[in-house]
Formats: structure tokens, C-alpha cells, sequence
């Protein structure tokens, strides 16, 4: 969890300075997305081992890690020696640069333990003690962020000469309502059942990630 809803929304409002390269701005917000997939990977690994070494849930290794980013890069560009397209670079450096921007955020932030140089037992950033109200107020923020996000997306394809149909926006409307209703539910559980909030939040959290990413993957697909 690192308000990557924030990230994506500024990214939109600074889109002008970024470089214009054909699919460099959509694989920078995919990288900036792609980190938080360990809130799919550790709820998974923790149900399916039933071990008393459970990971904390905000805790982050692989997806983190400066060495996990640089194999990613190396991949690109083994590609690109390949095709010899060069899209594929601005894809690369797109997607590196998203995926470096959530790394550091992260560092700032550390909801969780981070270990930057992993595999390696190096490095690992301690996370700071938050106290329960203000990691309830982060978690409703993921969701008005997401929300937020998938508003500055639909602007983006309207105002996109190539658009010829309603379909992402269709679905990007969807999403919007659904962060609403995750919104409203999160606060009514952080009242009255606190105690579960987390393990509610992160069911939320990976619904939201699983769509915006789903769309943004066929954003690139139909519109590039």
C-alpha cells in the first residue's frame, strides 16, 4: 500500500513535462502500479503455506527490490536488441522510471519492511509505527485516489482524436462507482469493526489494483 492512486493522478497533472513517446507515458503508470502486486502475492503466500511465518501484510521484497528493477530493464533491452523497435525503449524507460518513483515512495513512506536489495539479506528499511488512525486514513485515501485516477483517465481518452468508442470509459465509470462504494464501506467498518478493517481493506485493494490495471493493459492495446 503506497497511495499509488496519488501517484498515477500526478503523473496525469504532469503529463505535459513528461516525454512524449509513443507508450511511455501508459507503461510509466503500469511501473508505478507494478510494485503493489505483492498485495496479491502475500495474502496468497500466507494462505496457501498456513505456516507461523506469515508476512506482514505490508511488507514488500521482491517487488521492491533495485536488483528485481535493473533484471526488468536488462529484459527490455534484450528485446529491443531483438526487434529493434523503438518504442520498446521508451516502454522500458517508461516502465522503470514508474516502478522506481513507487520504490522511493515507498522508502518515505515505509507502511512495512522494505527490502531494497533483495534477494540479498542487505538493506532492509524498517517500517515506521504508525498509529491505527493514521493507517485508516491512509487506506481510505487509496481508494478517493484510485477514484481520482480512473476520473483522469477517462479525461485522457476523451480528449483522444483515435477514440472511437465508449468501451474503457464504460468500464473506467464502473470502477469509479465501485471506489465510492469501497470508500463509504471501509469507513462504516473502521467504526464499527475495526479489528478486521486491514484484512477488508486489502479484499478491496486487490479488486482495484486487478481492474486499473486490467484497463490500463488494454488502454495500450486499443489505443496505440
Amino acid at each position: 500500500m503506497s497511495l499509488i492512486g496519488l501517484h498515477i493522478y500526478i503523473a496525469f497533472k504532469i503529463k505535459g513535462l513528461l516525454p512524449q513517446k509513443k507508450n511511455f507515458f501508459l507503461t510509466l503508470i503500469i511501473g508505478i502500479i507494478l510494485p503493489e502486486s505483492d498485495c496479491i502475492i502475500i495474502p496468497l503466500y500466507n494462505l496457501l503455506l498456513n505456516t507461523g511465518n506469515n508476512i506482514p501484510l505490508f511488507n514488500k521484497s521482491f517487488t521492491h527490490s533495485i536488483i528485481t528493477i535493473s533484471i526488468i530493464y536488462l529484459i527490455f533491452l534484450v528485446i529491443y536488441e531483438i526487434k529493434k523497435k523503438e518504442y520498446i525503449v521508451h516502454m522500458a524507460k517508461g516502465l522503470i522510471l514508474g516502478m522506481t518513483i513507487n520504490v522511493l515512495f515507498d522508502t518515505l513512506v515505509r507502511l512495512g519492511d522494505i527490502n531494497v536489495f533483495w534477494p540479498l539479506p542487505i538493506l532492509t528499511l524498517n517500517n515506521f509505527n504508525y498509529s491505527i488512525f493514521t493507517i485508516n486514513i491512509i487506506m481510505i485515501l487509496e481508494f478517493i485516489f484510485f477514484r481520482l485516477a480512473a476520473h483522469e483517465l477517462i479525461k485522457l481518452i476523451l480528449n483522444d482524436p483515435s477514440n472511437t468508442d465508449g468501451y474503457i470509459i464504460k468500464h473506467l465509470s464502473h470502477l469509479m462507482k465501485l471506489e465510492l462504494i469501497f470508500i463509504l464501506l471501509m469507513i462504516f467498518i473502521m467504526i464499527y469493526f475495526n479489528s478486521i478493517a486491514i484484512n477488508i481493506f486489502n479484499l478491496f485493494y486487490i479488486i482495484s489494483y486487478s481492474i486499473i490495471l486490467c484497463i490500463l493493459f488494454n488502454f495500450i492495446k486499443k489505443y496505440n
